[in-house]
This record gives C-alpha cells, sequence and structure tokens, in this order.
C-alpha cells in the first residue's frame, strides 16, 4: 500500500528516511518546513515530495486523505537544557497545537489516521497536556538502542511498537579514523556548529570531539582533540553518508551546503534507525 504522508516540521527530511528504511512505499508525501537548506536537501533526495512551507499557512482541509502523519515539533521552550519555561506556551514548541489542528482535520476525512509525535524529556505538567491532547501515553526511547548515541526521546504514536534487542554499536564503528573510542557518543545538539573544541572540552562534551595521541618522538606523546565530522554525526543519527552534502534550490540548481548548516538539520532531525523500528508496522 502507499502511504500517504505529512511530515510537519519536516527537517530535512528523516521520515521519509525512515519510511524508506522500513521497507514502506511512499504515495503523496507533503513536507512543512520553513529552513531553505533543509528543504532543499529533501527536494534533493526526495523529488517527488510536496513542500508547503510555514505550518501556519497550511489549510489542512486542501489536502488530500492523509494515512500517517509524523511531526518532530520545536522543543526549544520544553527542554531541560534549553528551555525557558514557556513550555507549551512559547512561541516556538506551541506550533504544536497546529499539530492537534491537523489531526484534528485529516482525521475527518481518515479517521483510521496514524501518528508519530517526537520530543525531548520535559516537564511532566507539559508531557501530559500532549498525550491528553494525542490520546496515547508516550514512549521513552534511547536511541542508543539502535545507533552509537545517546539520544534521550520521547515519541507518541498510535502505531503498535515491537519489542526491540539494544544494540552494541559504539563511537569508534562511525569514525572516519577509527579511532578507539569504545563508548556511546553523547547527544548531537541542534548548536553542535557553534562548538569547537575548546568549549566542548570545558563543558566536558567529550562524546562530541575525538582525542588523537600524536606521537612527536619515541618518548613524547601528545594529545589533541577534534570536532566529529559532517560525516560521522550523519552515521550517530543513521542517515546515509553524505545525505546532507548537498541540496536542490526551486530552481533546480543542485547546491553544496554548508557544515553550519549541515550539523544543525542533522542535530534537529530524527535518529533514522529508531524511527523506522517505531513505524514499520505502520
Amino acid at each position: 500500500m502507499k502511504i500517504n504522508t505529512l511530515s510537519l516540521f519536516d527537517g530535512s527530511g528523516g521520515i521519509w528516511l525512515g519510511m524508506t528504511r522500513a521497507g514502506k512505499e511512499l504515495g503523496h508525501c507533503f513536507s512543512s518546513e520553513t529552513d531553505p537548506y533543509s528543504s532543499s536537501v529533501v527536494r534533493l533526495n526526495f523529488p517527488n515530495v510536496t513542500h508547503l512551507g510555514d505550518v501556519n499557512k497550511i489549510n489542512f482541509n486542501e489536502l488530500p486523505i492523509i494515512h500517517f502523519l509524523s511531526a518532530g515539533f520545536p522543543c526549544q521552550d520544553l527542554s531541560f537544557a534549553k528551555g525557558n519555561g514557556k513550555g507549551l506556551k512559547g512561541e516556538r514548541s506551541g506550533l504544536f497545537y497546529k499539530l492537534i489542528e491537523a489531526i484534528t482535520v485529516l482525521k475527518k476525512k481518515n479517521p483510521d489516521l496514524k501518528f508519530l509525535v517526537e520530543n525531548v524529556k520535559m516537564k511532566k505538567e507539559w508531557k501530559d497536556i500532549i498525550s491528553e491532547k494525542l490520546g496515547v501515553q508516550p514512549i521513552f526511547i534511547n536511541s542508543s538502542d539502535f545507533s552509537p548515541q545517546n539520544r534521550q526521546r520521547l515519541y507518541w504514536t498510535n502505531i503498535p511498537v515491537d519489542e526491540w534487542i539494544p544494540c552494541n554499536d559504539v563511537l569508534q564503528d562511525v569514525l572516519e579514523d577509527g579511532e578507539a573510542v569504545k563508548d556511546k557518543s553523547q547527544t548531537i545538539p541542534a548548536t553542535i556548529y557553534k562548538e569547537n573544541v575548546k568549549s566542548m572540552l570545558k563543558r566536558n562534551k567529550k562524546g562530541l570531539i575525538v582525542r588523537l595521541d600524536k606521537h612527536k618522538s619515541s618518548d613524547l606523546k601528545t594529545l589533541q582533540w577534534r570536532k566529529l565530522s559532517c560525516l560521522e554525526t550523519e552515521r550517530l543519527q543513521t542517515v546515509p553518508d553524505n545525505y546532507t552534502k548537498c541540496g536542490q534550490k526551486e530552481t533546480g540548481e543542485i547546491v553544496e551546503i554548508s557544515n553550519t548548516q549541515r550539523y544543525k538539520m542533522l542535530g534537529n532531525g530524527f535518529n533514522i534507525e529508531t524511527v523506522a523500528w517505531i513505524i514499520k508496522n505502520l
């Protein structure tokens, strides 16, 4: 069956990657995203996706029957790490209510609409409101069970989710130079593009940098650190190699994406193996 899908706050199209990895056949696909770099990556890799732009400007009544809705709505007002205390009353995370509007409208055409909603760990107050509005309790998953990256997230879905066996992948498995790092990576944040080795060392973010042992002579060894590359960050998110390297403008021009924008979209995106496991029963 071809699955008509609406992806709100689509980012760089992680849901399309997850669906194809889970063996699902894409039907009519609609993406809502305001970041031009992320949309260009989707346009290049999934040319049949229709781009709707700003979620605030979508008339959901005009869409055809949708079988599956995906949304990783903004976490800025909810996150313990960066949250401002406004929660669902905040300008960014308050876009959750556009998601509820979409579900309400789309269910009129398809009462059996399936959905997947993802966000960070948050205060019980906000989690309970989201659960009440969606009618399901969240599933807590650390993507370290599916990849070499610790990434704790809440997933609300009405798709039955099977039990899984945690994987043993570690940071070493994704490194370009094969440095011996037997631990899991720390969470890749959307702000990783702002970080450098000095700031990461200061904040003890050693899961996002790699130590290199450089021998200057037989009896002198110096320690150096380097930041994870964009390719390694893709691998931590279980995104295909160089998926975010290039994009396609609306004009059709193929352009290279800067490392800054690649880091940002990867930090904001889904862990693909995790999402693929959740939606394999779609």
